[in-house]
């Protein structure tokens, strides 16, 4: 496995494990985050992924690189304000 594909890997797995994961007796509150964190983790994913905003020229890319390409359909703004 790639370094490069083994920390994309990484990232994925730590944004999703926190709403994955619940401590012993943990309620539903201490899983939100607030908006200046949540905020934070929005900025540190547009920063260390390159995006793009046409899947065929993503596709050629990944091709010539010879990596993959994780698609990601959303409807709304990925700041939360849909």
């Amino acid at each position: 496995m790639s370094k490069q594909l083994f920390a994309s890997l990484l990232l994925l797995v730590s944004l999703a494990a926190p709403g994955f994961c619940k401590s012993a007796g943990a309620g539903p509150r201490s899983m939100v985050l607030s908006g200046n964190e949540a905020g934070g983790n929005v900025q540190e994913v547009l920063r260390r992924v390159k995006w793009h905003t046409n899947l065929n020229s993503a596709l050629g890319e990944a091709h010539r690189k010879n990596k993959m390409v994780l698609w990601i359909h959303m409807i709304g703004k990925v700041d939360g304000a849909t």
